[in-house]
């Protein structure tokens, strides 16, 4: 049921707790309440559409803002929630997505809304495990308010320390982390004394790579590309960073490391991978998370590596991998990420852009290099 007040129509869904929002008259417009029990600022309902699959590299013009109804944004029991948007997750791998081909995770589809790891606070809920005000952490739409079901959903539990943000399990202690520890668990084979090789060490899943490599008792070796992202790499512990836009990869790899790379963790692809192919020692490790070099390529105009064939008289192990098959062990190894986070041995690092109006330029600017560790969106 609904109860109009003289501007605003507040929900009072019969079996939820109190609704944390309100809806203007005209149904155009909502606000949040806040935790002094005060609301927050009128705002229209949004979301963003994908207006044109990317060919090539993606732009801001690829996204629509669309206005969306704010009325009948009441819970049912196929979806018992209402959430409005806290922090909006972009990652390197949705730029497939914005192909419009299927992969291993689907295409987001023309005229709708872009959905990812977002962070969200429940303003109703008929839901028993989800209460008003909780904060939760799944695969979200870009809207601003709409309603939910709770599958995939997960609470962040109360008493945390007070520096760690909400955001934090959209990175360190989300996907990001969980693709970091994973496959160094499964398939690393990490014996300390081991020579690690990070590419695209400065991004989000780079910077906990290298910080689990040390952690494990690894000589470092990261890659980034800026002088900048070279000096936050030494300053968090990496052994030996270079910038290979102005460095020699092979080079660097043979200085680095003279007896051979026993596990190299690939963020890059194209000529860094083929470089690291031909510095690995024998019975090496290769760890395929991504190859962020060759995603904006059409297929006849991407890299083709030459040293695959290394792989045979090395003796080399190659993984590649997607972590979200690994979902059942997801909260043993949060739990994981958690305990390394809170005694200091993995980083926190994210850059920030602020606003719902910021989600598209923020998701372009992953492919030149504009974000230091996890980029996110917060609201």
């Amino acid at each position: 049921q609904s109860t109009w007040g003289p501007n605003s129509l507040s929900l009072t869904v019969t079996s939820m707790a109190a609704a944390a929002f309100e809806v203007d008259a005209e149904g155009s417009k909502f606000r949040c309440a806040l935790a002094d029990g005060s609301f927050g600022p009128w705002t229209a309902n949004e979301e963003w559409q994908v207006a044109a699959h990317a060919v090539g590299e993606p732009s801001s013009a690829n996204f629509v803002k669309v206005a969306i109804p704010t009325t009948g944004l009441e819970p049912t029991d196929a979806a018992p929630l209402v959430l409005t948007l806290v922090h909006v997750s972009v990652d390197p791998y949705m730029r497939g997505r914005l192909s419009g081909v299927d992969s291993y995770a689907p295409a987001w589809k023309l005229h709708a809304a872009p959905n990812g790891g977002c962070v969200a606070r429940v303003v109703a809920s008929r839901s028993e495990n989800f209460a008003v005000g909780d904060l939760v952490y799944g695969v979200l739409p870009w809207k601003k308010l709409f309603v939910s079901p709770t599958f995939g959903l997960t609470v962040i539990p109360k008493g945390l320390p007070p520096n760690l943000p909400s955001s934090a399990f959209l990175g360190v202690l989300g996907l990001t982390g969980l693709t970091a520890l994973m496959p160094i668990q499964r398939f690393g084979q990490v014996v300390a004394g081991n020579v690690a090789f990070v590419s695209g060490a400065a991004g989000a899943v780079g910077l906990v790579t290298c910080a689990l490599f040390k952690h494990l008792g690894c000589k470092v070796i990261a890659s980034a590309g800026s002088d900048a992202k070279v000096a936050l790499l030494r300053e968090h512990g990496v052994d030996v960073a270079f910038n290979y836009k102005t460095a020699d990869t092979a080079q660097q790899l043979r200085d680095a490391a003279p007896g051979g790379i026993d596990i190299f963790y690939d963020n890059v692809g194209g000529e860094t991978l083929d470089a690291a192919l031909a510095a690995m020692a024998t019975g090496g490790r290769v760890i395929l998370c991504g190859a962020i070099s060759q995603y904006n390529l059409p297929p006849a105009e991407r890299y083709g590596v030459k040293n695959i064939i290394l792989a045979v008289g090395k003796s080399l192990s190659i993984h590649g991998f997607i972590v979200t098959r690994w979902v059942a062990d997801f909260p043993a190894a949060t739990a994981e990420l958690l305990s390394l986070l809170i005694a200091g041995k993995i980083p926190n690092i994210e850059t920030v852009r602020e606003g719902f109006d910021a989600i598209p330029d923020a998701f372009c600017e992953l492919f030149t290099g504009a974000n230091t560790g996890k980029m996110i969106i917060t609201l």
